[in-house]
This record gives C-alpha cells, structure tokens and sequence, in this order.
C-alpha cells in the first residue's frame, strides 16, 4: 500500500518528467522516470511501421540510456500488444518467448507492455516496462503506466504529424519550385492578371523582359506601364472583344495580335489564356501564356511546337506537367524522343559559354525528369554528361545536329543520329538543365 503522501511524490515526479512535451530529450526522460518510479531494470517506447517492425525512441537499461535498436515484433510479447491492449507477462517470460533474442540479452523474467494510440485512436507504437525478477504491480504503479501511455502516444502522433506537414510542405515547394524553374526559362511570358482595362499584371514570369522589354516587377501593378497600353492600338479593341467572348461562354481564349517593344520594334505574339471564376461566378483574374510568333523564317512544325508548350503551360495539368511538355514537343517535331533533364549542380554561364569541348563541367551526371521515346513515357534515368549531346547543349546553349555520332538515350535503346537541344539556365545564368528532341535517322 502507498500512503497518500507518498502517492502525492509520485505524481508530482511524474508531472516534472512527462511535463514536457515538445522537448527533444522527452521520451528519454520519459523511459528513466518509468524506471525510477517502478523500480524495474529496463523500459523503452518504440514506433511501429507498417512492416511489424519495432525502432525504439528511447531505451534506458540497467541504469542508463542505452543507444536505439530495431527488432521484429514477431515472436516477441510485444507483439501481443500493440494495437491491442496492456499485457502482463509476471514471470518466465523467456520461456513463453524463447525466439526473442532481446530478453535474453537483458536478462528480463517479467514484461509488461501497453499499445500506443495516435489522438486519432490509430495504434502508433508501444510503451514496456521489464524486469530481471518477477514482477506485480498495484493500482497505483498501473495508473503511473497507464498516463505514460497516453502521454507517449500523444507526444509520437504529435511528431510523426509535425513530420507529414514537413514533408508535405517541402514536396509542394519542390514542384512549386520545378515548375517556376521552366516557367520562367520557355520562350514567353506566363501571366496572371485582372480584367480591367490596363489589364493590371499581378504576376508575370521572368519572360517578360525578352518578350516586351520590361522587367517583371515593372510590369507588376503597372508600375512603369500598364500591358494594355503595349497592345498596338489597330489591334486593342479586336483584342478585347476576343477574350471578353471567350470569357462570357467560359471557355479558353486564343489570339494574336502586336505590341510595342521597349525598344521602339513592333512584334506579334500569340496567346492563350482563360478566366478564374469564384464561386459566385464573378471574374477573378485572368492566367495564361504568350510567346513572341515574329520570326515567320522558322519553320512551321517549330511555330506549331512552341504555340502547344504555351497551351500546355495553361492547361493545369499537374503531376503530368513535365510528360505532356516533352510528348507536345517530340509530336508536333515529329521527333523519336525527347527529354527534359537537370544537371547535378548549376553551371556557370562564362564557364560553360567559354569551356573548351575536351575540359570538364561542374556538373558530371544529369537526370532526366521527363522522358518520352516512340510516344510511350519511360521511367527517369540519371546519366554521365561527358561526350554527350547534352554535354553539347550546355557549352553552347543551342545545338542543332543533323548527322552525329550516335546516342543512346538514358534508359532506352533507341540510338539518335540527330537532335535539336536549348540550354536551360537559372535567374543567375547558370546552366541547370536541358530540353532536347532526338532523331534516329539523319
């Protein structure tokens, strides 16, 4: 029996050693305490994972913490208690469990062990106490037990949904950051604005400047001058009748038209585009793409490519994006293959502008993060650079071979003679990766 002053001691240590959720070193205070207040030889909390295998987060054994283990939870009383409910095991336990390796090396006759849950109520883990005599324990020691439990498993869902958020966050700024990446490096601008009359840009990609002379942040807002207001004015109220239609039967709009370059030249774009709606149906924004369509000396199938990647940009399709972009650009070239690849590290623009054929890139492997041959998408490979086309592509920015030595693609069998290659480079300049279309016949 306790008295009532030693049960208050009790309580108040388990209020300073399981107090502390959020502390890095919890659980370790957490299996110490247990083992001080229980007066046992061992005691640990270990997750679960889906393999039915047990990775402990805290193990304190013959007076001391002792370093994490691993260890299958078949033939094991610990397997008898996860997800299930607390299970005593007063003596003999070897015996009832001789395939555990783990008691015999700490000596352990008795076990007890409790399942822990998740604030959702899904099992998570396990809390065990073991002894090297037998053991039984009394109200109070079951209610010291039973709050460790719940402490243990409140603390681990606490982690592992802290862990989900940072992994989920940081796989939505990769794709976020992939795909503002080849935004801003396809030959146009990608764009959101109102539907106002100046056409007020709240986003423009770094497409700007080349496309129109203006900086993005100058077009933003319509700092220094509004888009309308570049819109040569023969084609302004054609424009806008266009989109404006397109608007009112919600569907995409296409159009073609001139403006104005920073530089006094007059040049023709293309674009597509659409309107965001809210829930009430009003007009929030408008998003899409243009491309400079002046240069009519490129050939047709070219002007073609380059209008399909614009429409693909606007066409919010997600996990696929980087395969259709590919698939549009080896269709409409009518190419064998083709494939979007980054580097392992950025090359710097003088380096990989004046770099010798023969001398050696920064970079030495690149990966391809879209690959598509004979129409089909491949699985992505990871390749050398040296003596390749890509090796090519990245020293001279663009590369058009007609009859070269032959080439194997990563991860394919498909051999190329001839290929057309544009360097893609980062806002700094730097080299970071390639797009390419390959022919297997000169």
């Amino acid at each position: 029996m306790h008295t009532s002053k030693e049960e208050a001691e009790v309580f108040r240590q388990l209020a300073e050693g399981f107090g502390r959720s959020g502390h890095p070193n919890f659980f370790a205070t957490l299996v110490e305490q247990l083992a001080r207040l229980l007066n046992v030889d061992h005691a640990l909390v270990a997750v679960v994972t889906e393999a039915n295998i047990a990775e402990t987060l805290a193990v304190w054994s013959s007076g001391a913490l002792q370093a994490n283990i691993t260890y299958p939870l078949a033939g094991t009383p610990c397997e008898t208690v996860v997800g299930v409910e607390p299970c005593l095991y007063a003596c003999d336990v070897q015996s009832r469990f001789p395939e555990d390796d783990l008691l015999s090396e700490l000596g352990a006759d008795s076990y007890m062990g409790l399942p822990l849950f998740a604030p959702d109520g899904s099992a998570i883990g396990l809390l065990a106490v073991l002894n090297n005599q037998p053991m039984a324990f009394d109200g109070l020691e079951n209610e010291i037990l039973r709050i460790a439990a719940a402490q243990a498993g409140a603390e681990l869902g606490r982690r592992q949904a802290e862990s989900a958020l940072r992994k989920s966050e940081a796989a939505a700024k990769e794709n976020e950051r992939r795909l503002n990446t080849l935004l801003n490096h396809l030959p146009g601008m990608a764009y959101r604005c109102l539907n106002d009359n100046d056409w007020t840009m709240q986003l423009v990609s770094k497409g700007a400047e080349a496309l129109t002379g203006y900086r993005p942040d100058e077009l933003e807002n319509s700092r220094i001058t509004s888009f309308a207001n570049l819109i040569h004015k023969e084609d302004h109220d054609r424009l806008v009748k266009a989109v404006q239609s397109a608007i009112h039967q919600r569907r995409p709009y296409r159009v073609t038209f001139r403006i104005r370059h920073r530089d006094g030249s007059e040049r023709w774009m293309w674009e597509q585009g659409q309107a965001i709606f809210s829930d009430e149906g009003d007009v929030l924004c408008l998003e899409g793409f243009i491309t400079d369509v002046t240069d009519q000396q490129e050939a047709q199938r070219v002007q073609q490519a380059v209008v399909q990647v614009a429409s693909t940009v606007t066409s919010r399709v997600g996990d696929d994006y980087f395969q259709q972009l590919i698939s549009t650009l080896t269709t409409l070239l009518e190419a064998d293959a083709g494939f979007i690849a980054l580097l392992d590290q950025p090359v710097p623009s003088q380096q990989s502008e004046h770099t010798h054929p023969n001398s050696l890139l920064p970079a030495t492997t690149g990966h391809t993060v879209s690959l598509v041959v004979d129409g089909q998408i491949r699985k992505n490979h990871t390749f050398l650079l040296c003596d390749t086309p890509v090796e090519r592509v990245v020293l001279e920015q663009e590369s058009v071979v007609h009859h070269g030595q032959r080439f194997t693609l990563p991860g394919a069998t498909l051999s190329a003679q001839a290929w057309i290659g544009r360097r893609l480079d980062n806002a700094k300049g730097e080299a970071i990766g390639v797009m390419m279309v390959f022919y297997q016949a000169p």
